[in-house]
């Protein structure tokens, strides 16, 4: 296939806002758009190979797979392979146990259906998990699988019918994506029947019989690409209609790059060498941010600056030493039958060792009780979590994936017994996190449940539908049949949610006979058991990873909440007296928090025993 210098500058245009969105969300804001620009490159690439090879009578499946093994799974095994390394030296046991999980999706070309069946409000931290960005690598293996037969097929014996069903096939997906969006949003996220749309335009874009000229398509293809970069970020709904952005961008740049005044910077040099390693600079990236953070490095513009420097050398490194022999091997045609019996091999190579790690069979060893305090990071999975939240089935707290406001149990979780006082629990998960605590403190009380991940409870806030519906129930169904005794307000409150917190609490004191205002929790940088865990080991202490953003709000709420005459619960004032350093332990000895700043059920509960609530 013809060498094409503007699809390597595109693929650099596509890896570089990927990279400094991991290592600096600051950087490029929504540079997570990159990957949806690798689908199209991705798309139109295989495309335009199969037909060349269709036209030549030189199409064969296993042929196919062969130069994709020797393409992909080089530099993969590769990775894996250190990764696993990384892990023996740095990761807990329990941390260890997760990655070998994922390693064994990686190779089974499933990644992203693992992430996606792992996927959840309470899941360990993007931070936390050094094989996350395989999804998308997944993904595009799926495709590869699925997509040649198919185009074999269509184009040889049913030609005419060529174009119309890809072109169906795409808008499916992309009609599907939108309702996912809504709907299922981690589907959405990681799927490939919600991704195949990005992948079918490009190769759409390839079956084109001739290209018209467009005058500044491709200045426009990049505008479409860069401003989605800098105006979108992590707390956008994402992909659905808004991937369409960088999505025909990127089609516009492949298709008309290579011509007009963008095809000198597009085929610049630096551009075009950075796009060669893009691969390995995808692979490579994301590990090692992952493990610097495990390892206790910074995130200052100079730790910013010398993780860039060490994953373009360790990409230049892995595309020189490790993709290029191979792909040397790929120009000499090499048969595939043993190409593909080696490639087999490899992969089981490193499914035995993720199979190891998955065990614990490769963890470093480490004291029975500081294995016990990183275990407390799993404790969203137990069944504490889920009857502290009340989540699940019939729950009371709605989260992503449950399905919407339809999923809430109003029966359950928020109808009154007239002969108790009503008390109402309203918020997101920073709210949820005391229904056990305050329904074991309250005896004599109801305490109701309006509880949904990520929908802190102020009126007139834009949001995903389940947020806006449950909001919109509460300040107008339930409350205007309902006088509770007291609304408990609680959310991982924003310093973008100040303004709107004076009218919230005004308007609820107009519907209840008191408003108790809950105060953020400490927040630290990554989940508190793992920081408790590497302090017992020797490492830095909780108190340098929290966060200070967390103080300044708290004052500025509380003053909010004195101006409004509403019951103001500071619970940093409880858990860091005078600005000492913060407590870590339950009154049981145990964490307070399982992760960045959510209580368990010990912490909950020893915050609410402080409270002395009554209503009678």
């Amino acid at each position: 296939m013809e060498y094409r210098a503007h699809i390597d500058g595109l693929r650099a245009v596509a890896v570089l806002p990927v990279v400094l969105f991991h290592l600096d969300p600051r950087l490029a804001p929504g540079g997570f758009v990159g990957v949806d620009v690798f689908f199209v490159i991705s798309g139109y690439l295989i495309t335009r190979l199969l037909c060349e090879e269709l036209a030549a009578g030189r199409f064969g499946l296993a042929r196919f797979y062969a130069r994709r093994a020797l393409r992909l799974l080089p530099a993969l095994v590769a990775m894996l392979l250190g990764v696993a390394a990384l892990s023996a030296a740095l990761h807990l046991p329990h941390e260890q146990a997760a990655l070998g999980r994922a390693m064994l999706a990686a190779v089974s070309f499933t990644a992203n259906v693992w992430f996606w069946s792992e996927a959840g409000y309470f899941s360990a931290p993007a931070e936390a998990q050094p094989l996350l960005h395989t999804w998308s690598l997944a993904v595009e293996e799926q495709f590869y699988l699925l997509f040649p037969p198919l185009l074999a097929l269509l184009a040889t014996r049913l030609r005419r019918w060529l174009m119309p069903v890809l072109a169906t096939l795409t808008a499916l997906s992309f009609l599907a994506a939108l309702r996912a969006s809504a709907a299922a949003p981690d589907a959405g996220f990681y799927l490939l029947p919600f991704r195949a749309w990005e992948l079918g335009l490009g190769a759409l874009l390839a079956l084109a019989p001739r290209l018209p000229a467009l005058r500044g398509a491709g200045a426009l293809g990049l505008a479409l690409i860069l401003l989605p970069v800098f105006l979108y970020d992590a707390t956008v709904a994402f992909p659905g209609w808004r991937a369409a952005l960088p999505v025909l961008g990127a089609m516009l740049l492949v298709g008309w790059g290579g011509t007009g005044p963008l095809a000198p910077l597009l085929g610049a040099p630096p551009l075009r060498a950075i796009g060669r390693i893009s691969y390995s600079l995808y692979l490579w990236h994301w590990p090692l941010l992952v493990f610097w953070r495990v390892a206790g490095g910074g995130d200052s513009a100079a730790d910013t600056a010398l993780l860039l420097a060490a994953s373009l050398l360790l990409a230049a490194l892995s595309t020189a030493f490790v993709e290029r022999p191979f792909r040397t091997l790929r120009a000499r045609r090499a048969p595939p039958a043993p190409v593909l019996a080696s490639a087999a091999a490899a992969l089981a190579g490193v499914a035995l060792v993720g199979h190891l790690a998955a065990q614990g069979r490769l963890a470093r060893h480490v004291p029975a009780e500081v294995a016990a305090l990183a275990a407390v990071a799993e404790y969203a999975a137990t069944p504490v979590h889920q009857r502290q939240f009340r989540k699940g089935a019939g729950g009371c707290f709605i989260g992503r994936g449950d399905g919407g406001f339809a999923a809430y149990d109003v029966a359950r979780c928020a109808t009154p017994d007239p002969r108790r006082p009503s008390v109402l629990l309203f918020g997101d998960s920073h709210a949820a996190q005391y229904w056990r605590s305050l329904h074991d403190a309250l005896p004599h009380a109801r305490v109701l449940q309006a509880t949904a991940s990520g929908c802190r409870p102020l009126p007139a806030t834009p949001g995903e539908p389940r947020c806006t519906d449950l909001r919109a129930w509460v300040y107008g169904e339930l409350l205007a049949g309902v006088r509770p005794a007291a609304v408990v307000l609680g959310g991982r409150w924003q310093a973008a949610d100040l303004p709107r917190l004076a009218p919230a609490l005004a308007r609820l004191s107009a519907q209840a006979d008191e408003v108790i205002l809950l105060g953020p929790v400490p927040e630290y940088d990554r989940p508190l058991p793992h920081l408790l865990s590497r302090a017992a080991l020797g490492g830095t202490v909780p108190g340098d990873h929290i966060r200070a953003d967390r103080f300044a709000l708290n004052r500025e709420m509380r003053a909010i909440a004195r101006r409004a005459g509403v019951t103001y619960i500071d619970v940093i004032a409880r858990l860091c007296p005078g600005g000492a350093p913060c407590a870590t332990h339950a009154s049981d000895g145990t964490p307070l928090q399982f992760d960045y700043g959510h209580l368990t059920l010990a912490g909950a509960t020893d915050i609410v025993a402080g409270l002395a609530l009554t209503f009678d």
